[in-house]
């Protein structure tokens, strides 16, 4: 029996055996006995393909160009900034990496509205995937050239 660990459409976590396309990564759901301890452990919500250009990930899907390989996260709250350059830099901590981006300012922008005039929102994070370790080893993604797409979220009817 397979664990619940699927999001349907409505939010509600199911129990499929076929494997998708994508692999989102919210933390440890489930304890020992395979029961939903929480739906989530951390607002961020990283989303990884699992398969590009017709090539498994691992060993035998790897290739040298790494150039085109990309990152989606999805977060809710608004993240600290620090203000460089370019734009503003933020991070933002999920299970496995701390997730790096330097915003233009119109999407910093963007954010900061969202904050002010939406209740509820989520942001959408996509970048070219770059990884270096950090500090005490830790894992740090770089997502350069991001986009970012800001969404309000609505009652469900």
């Amino acid at each position: 029996m397979p664990l619940q660990n699927r999001v349907d459409p409505w939010g509600n976590l199911i129990a499929v055996e076929a494997r998708g396309a994508w692999m989102g990564n919210r933390g440890i759901l489930h304890d020992s006995q395979r029961q939903i301890i929480a739906p989530w452990k951390h607002k961020a919500w990283v989303t990884c393909q699992l398969e590009y250009q017709g090539r498994p990930p691992g060993p035998a899907g790897r290739r040298r160009d790494r150039s085109r390989r990309s990152l989606t996260l999805k977060f809710s709250a608004l993240p600290k900034p620090m203000p460089v350059k370019s734009g503003m830099k933020i991070g933002i901590q999920t299970d496995s990496a701390l997730v790096v981006a330097t915003l233009p300012p119109k999407a910093w922008k963007k954010l900061e509205k969202a904050q002010t005039e939406w209740p509820q929102w989520v942001a959408a994070l996509t970048g070219k995937l770059r990884t270096r370790a950090g500090a005490d080893c830790e894992a740090v993604v770089v997502l350069e050239q991001p986009a970012l797409q800001v969404f309000e979220k609505t009652a469900k009817l």
